[in-house]
């Protein structure tokens, strides 16, 4: 019995031997079969566009579609349908939104319907040369562009180019009067049917596909393409005149589908979009390469061509110059504020022509709306001077800078226009602490600074001797007690809410120093940050506190956040507003207000019955120039007459000087001893003593909104 059990034992041992080790070999094989790569998914993407094969888009989408499959290892696979294969440019769009094709490429005003800013590149006369467009396009401006994508479906990459558009008809184009009365085949672009409106034309929106028949049937008379887009769809052979006018810039934006793109691995993203961004290069050369070859073949299609002169393009210009502002808030101000400030530096030759007035202010964030009506009192200003003959006969222009509200940006500016030989003066804009940080690097350059909108005291009345700055605007410590004043006639329970700034902190000190003169206390101070959410804290506790009259020093942005916190508190304690202005946005906030709020605010233009003959006559121009509605708060007018009274003195003085120097710039105007202007009759402007144009008798306080 004890051998059998032996044997049975052995047995045993060697059963659990095996099964270990068929466990270990188990266990091996299943990791060797872990790290085995799983099979890579491969994805097929449509691309889809409206142009013909024979064309550098179509031959760029095919490199496009090579190169990610190279890159990807033949992961990604791109097919290509061209020539509006899937439906034109609309249909193509909406299935690219919702997923059904992943890649589309179409012109920019096509887009336009979704994102109407994409209409940038279709406004007249805007880019001197094509390496402008690209830069623009490939740097700040077309990143804003594209940006305006994803919440509609798409992921913007970059924007590819059919060329500068040109002008085709059935007879010689040698002015805008000649387009009068003709039918006009227009792409769906309002920008397009306003600048054939310009020249008396009747603009015909026509699919791209259906203009060749449109214009062989005689129902349009002429349109306006590319050069590469006109050869291919053979648009010459029923049009008698190729006009070569670079008017526009046709480009292409390539998109996306968001739903589509973002469900991609990370790495096949990459792919794609570099490979769109690198292609664009060659595809405009290919584009540009290919222009000098059709324009032979058009010509020996027998077509008459055609080049506008350089007098023939100033009248189109001219023609066209109002679309450019019509458009600004379509467009965006940040959008052509750095489009003119590109333009503006790189052609420095053109300021080697006459003299520059520069514009240092924010013409794309919070308080844009006054940096643009400063801009365009400074425009009106300067094309009178210009229509007068110029300077010592030399033409005047304006070189716009963006600072964006930030004191940093505005010192960069003021170094830039610094360094320009012909600059007589700046004019600054709306915020007071920027132009407080820098007033030591305008005085240091010895820059003639004029101010037509920053109101604290200190800008002005400084130790400086000379004293580069002059002003035209309500300073706070006229402002101010003005304020209280007509709040006292309302209540002597005060209370104010201050932007937490040098700024805000001037005008405490100041205010409550004329309370304490008449034997008041406010009822409570309040401060707030910059861009704050909410004001709500702060309000409840003036209201708390017994404040009946609320002083508010704020921007455009914060006094709507205060208007629309003080409706969800059911307040009707009446705003006094020093320092911002009321703009198209805050007026909008106002009138959505659930409770009625009494808005009242210092006025330095007197609007109505009471206006001069001057007054009335800028209005009516700035008006029908720049449609704006002055009435509706469109455009703070005070910001724009005060600039153009600016630089009227500025004209004023230079005309009396014996040099352009600085220091002589600032003893003519601190001589001038009568001016008519828009706001006032300036009799005088300023003294050595005093650089302020505005007094006591010149600021009223009246009701914007109640």
């Amino acid at each position: 019995m004890g051998k059998t059990l032996k044997l049975g034992l052995s047995g045993v041992f060697v059963l659990v031997v095996v099964a270990i080790f068929l466990l270990v070999l188990l266990s091996k094989n299943r990791e060797q079969a872990g790290t085995q790569p799983e099979k890579e998914q491969s994805h097929t993407l449509r691309f889809g566009h409206n142009i013909p094969e024979d064309s550098a888009m179509h031959v760029a989408a095919v490199k496009f579609a090579s190169l990610v499959r190279q890159r990807s290892n033949g992961r990604l696979v791109v097919e290509i349908f061209p020539n509006q294969a899937l439906g034109n440019d609309q249909q193509m769009v909406e299935m690219t939104r919702s997923g059904e094709l992943d890649i589309v490429l179409t012109p920019t005003a096509k887009m336009s319907i979704l994102a109407p800013a994409m209409q940038y590149a279709d406004l007249p006369f805007l880019f001197p040369s094509r390496d402008d467009a690209y830069a623009l396009l490939d740097g700040e401006v077309g990143s804003l562009l594209l940006a305006q994508l994803p919440v509609h479906g798409l992921i913007g990459i970059t924007f590819w180019e059919n060329g500068f558009k040109q002008f085709t008809a059935n007879k010689p184009i040698h002015g805008p009067e000649d387009f009068a009365g003709l039918n006009i085949r227009v792409m769906a672009s309002q920008i397009i049917f306003d600048q054939f409106k310009a020249f008396g034309a009747n603009p015909i929106p026509i699919d791209f596909h259906q203009t060749y028949q449109a214009l062989k049937d005689g129902v349009v008379d002429g349109q306006e393409n590319p050069l590469v887009a006109i050869h291919t769809m053979r648009f010459h052979e029923v049009q008698s005149h190729l006009i070569l006018s670079n008017h526009a810039y046709l480009c292409y934006v390539l998109s996306f589908s968001k739903k589509v793109y973002e469900q991609l691995p990370p790495d096949l993203q990459e792919i794609l979009s570099a490979a769109a961004r690198e292609l664009a290069s060659f595809e405009r050369l290919e584009t540009q390469a290919r222009e000098t070859m059709l324009l032979e073949d058009i010509q020996k299609a027998g077509t008459h061509v055609s080049t506008l002169s350089a007098g023939e393009l100033l009248r189109f210009r001219e023609a066209t110059a109002h679309i450019t502002e019509k458009y600004r808030h379509v467009i965006g101000d940040e959008i052509l504020a750095k489009t003119e400030q590109y333009l503006n530096e790189k052609y420095p030759q053109l300021k080697q022509d006459g003299f520059i007035i520069g514009l240092n202010a924010d013409l794309s964030l919070a308080s844009s709306q006054t940096g643009l009506a400063i801009k365009r009192g400074m425009e009106m200003a300067v094309d009178e001077i210009n229509r007068a003959g110029g300077f010592f006969g030399k033409p005047v222009r304006i070189l716009a800078m963006d600072h964006a509200g930030i004191a940093a940006r505005a010192r960069q500016n003021i170094k830039r226009f610094s360094t320009i030989p012909n600059l007589l003066a700046v004019v600054g804009g709306q915020q007071s602490p920027v132009t407080l940080a820098n007033l030591d690097l305008i005085q240091e350059q010895k820059i003639v600074y004029l101010v037509p909108w920053a109101s604290a005291p200190e800008i002005v009345n400084n130790a400086y001797q000379p004293n580069y700055v002059f002003r035209i605007a309500a300073p706070d410590d006229m402002a101010g007690p003005l304020l209280l004043k007509k709040g006292l006639e309302i209540s002597p329970h005060i209370g104010f809410l201050l932007e937490n700034t040098a700024w805000g902190g001037s005008i405490r000190k100041g205010l409550t120093a004329s309370l304490a003169a008449r034997g008041i206390k406010p009822s409570a101070v309040e401060s707030f940050d910059k861009e704050q959410g909410t004001m709500l804290p702060q309000l409840q506790r003036l209201v708390q506190a017994g404040a009946e009259v609320i002083i508010l020093a704020a921007e455009q942005q914060e006094t709507a956040t205060v208007i629309r916190d003080l409706t969800r508190i059911s307040s009707r304690v009446p705003l006094f507003l020093l320092g911002g202005g009321i703009g198209a946005e805050l007026e909008k906030s106002m009138a959505q207000a659930t409770v009625p709020i009494e808005v009242r605010q210092v006025q330095t233009l007197a609007v109505g019955a009471n206006m001069s003959p001057k007054t009335k006559d800028f209005i009516t121009q700035y008006q029908d120039r720049y449609h704006v509605d002055v009435s509706k708060n469109d455009s703070p007018v005070d910001a724009a007459a005060q600039a153009y009274d600016l630089v009227c003195l500025l004209a004023k003085g230079v005309e009396s000087c014996d040099d352009l120097a600085p220091d002589s710039i600032v003893q003519a105007l601190e001589q001038i001893s009568r001016h008519e202007g828009v706001v006032k009759l300036y009799s005088p402007p300023f003294t050595r003593q005093r650089h302020d144009a505005l007094n006591e008798n010149d600021l009223d306080v009246v009701i914007i909104s109640e």
